[in-house]
């Protein structure tokens, strides 16, 4: 058995939360906060008072000896749930974008870790999260470009910006709010891992990189303990491992290897890697020490949403509940910074299909009223005008489809009836459109034009076509002439390369 508290983070201020300490390429920050850094905010504040008190087995204790683990902080949906790493035997139609469905993004997902690949080109899912009640959870980041600066001396000028030294950087804004837990065996002294709980607590801890201009600050609560779902009973043999963090796994020797073996996780040592069902991702990055201000050695490791899956040969009895309680203090070392953890059968990796709902990403924020400004008001009418000529392009796209077959051959309006038209649109106000060209009296009847618009073809007309389509806009302001602009753009162009086509 083992004693956990849950925690509550949430940004007060954007944190770099550096992938890798490489200075070479673009920088990328990681979706979650590593165990390091709660690890690093309780041992700033606990290890010079235990040793002042030699108390050093205790230090070691909390933050050496694996048996007190300060577990990643995993993004929390908009609604505040909890995420898991999403499987990396997740995939998606490769290009295929969300389809909506009332208020809420859809995307229908392969498990290629239970089924067979379809005949499509497929995609994995990378980088993401999804809760347990089918929700999937895409934290935000945000790119900042900055400029190094020279520090000088002795009446120079400070702060000046130095030449050829430009650089961005990515950070998780504020806002954002992760779930962590902290974790000791039943060895550990129950006062002394709530002295380790208390110091994340008390006030705000700061994580991340650029902690001195006050980045990663971050107010840090509990809450009621988490329990991991049961694990789901086996199917076709198979036993589905989910990497919630990374793992730093060793041989028998004790050397680093990036090779699961049944033995890590408790299993039968007759149970055999299932390679076409194991989807792995690796990193290797030197975390840095703060303390010592430099590196510490470099980590080989399997990254969190990592599957592994197993197959159990026939005759072999495998007891899913005895090895969730081996797992529970992690596997491979590192434990204390929240490596090793891993979540045993869960029931959505047995599924061949997934169908996971997207909410859209919100954020805690203080809404100030909008400032007044004659270049907001400007900006925001080019938006809505931008707005209805995309959705008058899109309409009128369809109808050039509609329209198409009422042509001069069958007696319908000619190119240039079509650009008469296209200028009436243009010249003529929304509302005296609508009475001009489809009231009692219309622009269709008058003249010559009568025949050749009311001209039917399969019992209808161009005119009748054009007089649904001011039917189905309604009172859509200022999308009538706009569309009819384009329409007769359209058809008209269509006729003028139809005659091309007849002369060549």
């Amino acid at each position: 058995m083992t004693r956990r508290v849950d925690l509550l983070l949430e940004l007060e201020s954007e944190a770099i939360l550096t992938a890798t300490s490489g200075t070479e390429g673009g920088h990328q920050t990681l979706r979650h906060v590593p165990g390091a850094c709660l690890l690093g905010a309780a041992a700033g504040r606990l290890y010079g008072d235990l040793f002042e008190r030699g108390l050093k087995d205790d230090a070691f204790t909390i933050f050496h000896s694996g048996q007190v683990r300060f577990l990643p902080g995993l993004p929390a949906s908009p609604a505040g749930e909890r995420s898991l790493p999403a499987p990396l035997s997740l995939h998606h139609r490769k290009g295929e974008s969300w389809h909506h469905e009332g208020d809420i993004d859809t995307s229908r997902l392969w498990n290629l870790a239970a089924g067979d690949r379809p005949d499509a080109q497929l995609e994995q899912l990378r980088d993401e999260f999804i809760t347990l009640s089918g929700r999937r959870v895409r934290p935000r980041e945000r790119t900042s470009l900055r400029s190094s600066t020279l520090h000088l001396t002795r009446g120079a000028r400070r702060g000046v910006s130095r030449e050829t030294l430009l650089f961005a950087y990515e950070a998780v804004p504020a806002g954002t709010t992760f779930h962590a837990a902290v974790e000791a065996d039943d060895a550990v002294d129950e006062a002394l891992f709530e002295r380790a709980v208390k110091a994340l607590c008390q006030r705000p801890i700061s994580v991340g990189r650029n902690r001195s201009a006050e980045h990663g600050r971050a107010r840090v609560r509990r809450l009621e303990a988490w329990r991991p779902p049961e694990p789901a009973a086996l199917e076709n043999g198979l036993v589905h491992l989910l990497c919630l963090s990374e793992l730093a796994l060793v041989t028998p020797e004790g050397q680093p290897t990036l090779e699961p073996r049944a033995a890590h996780f408790g299993l039968p040592v007759e149970c055999e890697l299932e390679a076409q069902r194991t989807f792995l991702r690796e990193r290797r990055y030197s975390p840095f020490n703060a303390k010592r201000r430099r590196p510490d050695l470099e980590r080989c490791v399997l990254t969190p949403g990592s599957v592994i899956t197993f197959r159990v040969p026939t005759g072999v009895d495998v007891d899913l509940t005895a090895v969730v309680d081996r797992l529970r203090g992690g596997v491979g070392r590192h434990r204390q910074d929240g490596l090793g953890q891993v979540l045993v059968q869960p029931s959505f990796l047995g599924q061949r299909t997934l169908v996971l709902d997207a909410e859209a990403p919100s954020l805690k924020r203080e809404e100030k009223p909008a400032p007044v400004s004659d270049l907001l008001d400007w900006l925001h009418a080019q938006a809505d005008v931008r707005s209805r000529h995309e959705k008058a392009d899109r309409l009128a796209r369809d109808w050039e489809e509609r329209l198409a077959p009422f042509t001069p051959r069958r007696g319908g309006p000619t190119r240039a009836q079509w650009g008469t038209l296209r200028q009436l649109a243009a010249m003529t106000a929304e509302g005296e459109l609508t009475k001009k060209v489809f009231g009692p009296k219309s622009w269709f009847d008058e003249g010559v034009r009568k025949e050749c618009w009311n001209a039917r073809y399969r019992g209808s007309s161009a005119k009748a076509e054009l007089q649904a389509l001011q039917s189905e806009l309604g009172s859509a302001e200022g999308l009538l002439g706009i569309t009819v602009q384009m329409i007769a753009s359209r058809v008209a162009k269509a006729l003028s390369k139809g005659r091309a086509g007849e002369r060549a």
